[in-house]
């Protein structure tokens, strides 16, 4: 199946807005499942110790069971840097 014209606008429409949603939000809070599920698979892979992900996935207590996930700011620019080449791109191809 090849990728057209079609599948590079929609693409590209989805990084943008997921990228200008990252912008807009400072932080994410997941839900007690959520969390749960981050912490076993964190703890299970080596990740959660000593790495940068402690920075994005702060430990948290039994009493708060809630993590919460602070996307850098740079990755919400480079979501939309991305969506909109493809844009462009999706935009000069010849229509199918």
């Amino acid at each position: 199946m090849p990728f057209g014209r079609q599948k590079f606008l929609i693409l590209g429409m989805t990084l943008i807005f997921l990228g200008v949603q990252l912008r807009f939000v400072e932080s994410f809070v997941l839900t007690p499942k959520a969390s749960q599920f981050v912490e076993t698979k964190m703890q299970n892979s080596g990740l959660m110790q000593g790495s940068r992900l402690d920075a994005y996935l702060p430990r948290t207590s039994i009493i708060a069971a809630r993590k919460t996930v602070t996307p850098p700011r740079w990755i919400g620019l480079a979501l939309i840097s991305v969506g909109a080449v493809l844009v462009l791109h999706g935009v000069t191809l010849d229509k199918d």
